[in-house]
């Protein structure tokens, strides 16, 4: 094995720049043979060995550097502990070649600066080992890999550019091709995450059946655009590997309309049968130059002359896959929310006028009347009947918005406030109402749907949430009862949405919420020490599940529970001073972010929409890695306005204040209107009630960021809780 000698001097300025040859680390590629040369670059937090591959026997073989190895810390912080392989540091799959040639560099360039360290490795094709007449064995493809190490962060920056010599024709280049795991704890995992489409645990597969059809399933190489944030993860033994890039690289392939870097995720790596996770890139895309879930384009595309380019960074941080993800978030920023629709003026007056007009019903009040529940939220009976496990309440309530009666007192409109005045009196004459106050002030605000009931009612539903709860404190799925949906059955067919009896961190939150919250009007001790056990019940579950059981598989990843669980630790935390519970908040809201859009294209803003869940309504309907739904975040957000929960005081790692008000700007992206010759081609619910006027300002339930289109008016979700956000949120 060669050994490089170095004099001390010269040791130690290598070690401070980054660059350490000293210790020589025997690789774990069995795929290479070593030529026993390597350098590595490493700070305090990661480490990244470069390894010489053995030279090949074809006379004009280019080889040498080519592979790199992955170290993080290990318990005692030293940088010990492997996590996988840098297959190769680009790879070209080109017709007039049989298989996928590897680019490799003869030798390397050190550049160093006050921040970090730099390797710089000129690229050169393969020679194919098989006897090859093609361009005489001319090396049709070259290019540049750039290694950057920051001196105090957990990451490496990967930039590669190929360039064709000449005119060629591609089927796949492949960038970063991380191998985790790879010839050591193989498919073993805590989690991984591929934001928008997968968040796993333990065992379970990638692109599997779990929580889609098997029509619907496969995920390796999705629309670029069905990717919430250019991030995905795997964790192992206390570290994640994160592979994170840019989406908008200006040197895109424009002459195939090929506009976004796809990302590869398998985990087991089943795409080369191996026992390994892949996180990887490519060009071309999925649905822009080859088929979705496809590795190859076919027919082969042109390579422009400009070359294809990849930024990317590589990252290993301790914890699990969600810190690889908040780590991409805390070094990169959440977007700018960009520039709102509405002002706010101009927009509360738009659903002043809806609330006056098509969305009243003389003698039934603002359609708040069917199957009205007692609620987390206000809203359609459609989204009301989410109440807690499922439970819809038959009494008709006479509810008037918060934001009625803030228009009311702000409004420039008098004849609009008129109007207005009128119906909110003749609410207010059909039912019961008190505003309710907290006694004990563990609580800093009410949901404005216990206003609206009497203490009698809150009680007689405490006690009926009391029932349903078991001896441990889990609330349990009852999918013959009162979780009874259409879906269910018809799920069933093929193979049940869930099994009676499982328990689920969804139904364990929403109970938690609504039994604080009545044992606090009611002053009732009960009904507060039940919520704490089944807040103490949920401790060690990570991944929420469970928010929209009434149409996904029950235990799919879910955004919806990610945000109730969020609320319900905050409670908790008010009630029993625990820090625990702050802690456990902090982790659900930071769980929103992989089913948030936490980038987007200038020609499709999708900034802030959100995945409701990464899974399918009754299996074989539709895929919801494929669509977002936002008014699930709306409502979360306006519940925590509602009971006094500040998101930027439950953790500061992330800036909440700016996800709220960029959820905002997209919720007003999602109202309806028909006078606007924009937001008309892109809805997919331009039928004759819409044409009329008669949708204007109701929310959008869906939002296609492939087809850049809005659709499911039909629902008929009103704005108010959007109203409350614009609000509370944009005071100027």
């Amino acid at each position: 094995m060669k050994t490089i000698t170095l004099i001390i001097p010269v040791l130690m300025f290598l070690i401070n720049t980054g660059i350490c040859k000293s210790q020589e680390i025997a690789p774990k590629n069995r795929d290479a043979v070593y030529a026993g040369e390597s350098i590595t670059l490493e700070n305090d937090q990661i480490k990244m060995i470069f390894y010489k591959r053995q030279s090949g026997q074809q006379k004009d073989q280019v080889s040498g550097w080519s592979w790199a190895e992955l170290y993080g810390p290990d318990e005692q912080g030293n940088l010990s502990k492997y996590v996988g392989i840098l297959d190769h540091f680009g790879e070209v799959d080109i017709e007039g070649h049989v298989h996928p040639l590897r680019m490799d560099a003869a030798d390397y360039k050190l550049e160093k600066d006050e921040n970090g360290t730099k390797l710089i490795f000129d690229l050169a094709m393969q020679i194919p080992e098989e006897a090859c007449m093609v361009w005489d064995n001319y090396v049709a493809v070259k290019g540049k890999a750039t290694f950057y190490l920051p001196k105090d962060k957990p990451l490496i920056q990967y930039n590669v550019k190929v360039k064709p010599d000449f005119t060629v024709y591609y089927r796949s280049v492949r960038g970063p091709w991380l191998r985790v795991g790879a010839f050591d704890f193989g498919a073993e995992k805590d989690d991984a995450i591929f934001c928008g489409m997968e968040w796993l645990i333990d065992k379970e597969w990638s692109s599997s059946i779990d929580f889609l059809s098997p029509e619907l399933a496969l995920r390796i190489t999705p629309h670029p655009r069905k990717i919430t944030a250019p991030v995905m993860a795997v964790s192992y033994d206390g570290l994640a590997v994160g592979l994170s890039w840019d989406p908008l690289l200006g040197s895109v392939d424009e002459l195939n309309r090929i506009y976004n870097p796809q990302p590869v995720f398998a985990s087991p790596n089943f795409i080369d049968k191996r026992n390994e996770h892949i996180l990887g890139l490519m060009f071309p895309s999925g649905g822009m130059g080859m088929d979705e879930n496809s590795l190859k384009a076919s027919p082969a595309l042109r390579m422009p002359r400009k070359g294809i380019e990849f930024n990317a960074q590589i990252s290993v941080v301790k914890g699990k896959s969600l810190d690889a993800v908040v780590n991409w978030v805390q070094q990169n920023g959440l977007p700018d929310p960009g520039k709102q629709r509405f002002g706010k003026a101009e927009v509360l007056e738009k659903m002043a006028e809806a609330y006056a007009s098509h969305f009243w019903e003389e003698g039934k009040g603002w359609k708040y009347h069917k199957k009205h529940s007692i609620g987390l939220f206000h809203g359609t009976a459609w989204y009301l009947s989410l109440a807690v496990n499922g439970e819809i309440r038959e009494k008709p309530t006479y509810f008037v918005p918060d934001f009625i009666n803030y228009y009311l007192k702000t409004g420039k409109n008098k004849q609009l406030k008129s109007s207005l005045k009128k119906k909110v009196k003749w609410c207010y004459s059909q039912g019961y109402y008190q505003k309710r106050i907290s006694k004990s002030k563990k609580i800093k605000g009410f949901p404005t749907m216990f206003d609206w009931y009497t203490d009698k009612e809150l009680r007689q539903y405490g006690d009926e949430i009391l029932a349903w709860q078991a001896e441990d404190g889990n609330f349990l799925f009852d999918p013959h009862k009162r979780h009874y949906t259409d879906h269910g059955p018809k799920a069933d067919a093929y193979r049940p949405l869930g099994h009676t009896g499982e328990s689920v961190l969804d139904f364990n939150m929403t109970s938690s919420i609504l039994l604080l919250t009545i044992g606090e009007c009611l002053q009732d001790d009960k009904y507060i020490q039940a919520a704490k056990k089944a807040l103490d019940i949920s401790m060690p579950l990570e991944r929420p599940e469970g928010g929209d059981w009434w149409e996904t598989p029950l235990h799919a990843p879910n955004f919806y529970t990610a945000g109730w669980a969020a609320m319900a630790y905050s409670l908790g935390h008010q009630f029993f001073e625990e820090e625990k519970y702050k802690t456990r908040s902090a982790h659900f809201l930071k769980s929103m972010l992989p089913f948030t859009y936490l980038w987007q294209t200038k020609a499709f803003p999708m900034v802030y929409h959100t995945n409701p869940v990464f899974g399918g309504t009754g299996w074989r309907y539709m895929a919801w890695t494929d669509r977002c739904v936002h008014w699930e975040a709306i409502s979360l957000i306006d519940l925590s306005i509602q009971m006094g929960i500040d998101w930027s005081k439950i953790d500061k790692d992330i800036d909440w204040n700016k996800y709220q008000k960029g959820a905002i700007f997209t919720g007003m992206r999602l109202l309806a209107d028909h006078t606007n010759q924009k937001w008309c081609v892109h809805s997919e619910d331009v039928n004759d009630e819409f044409k009329a006027g008669k949708m204007d300002m109701y929310v959008a339930d869906t939002f296609d960021p492939v087809a850049y289109t809005y659709g499911g008016l039909g629902v008929k979700i009103p704005p108010d809780a959007l109203a409350n956000c614009i609000i509370h949120f944009l005071k100027k």
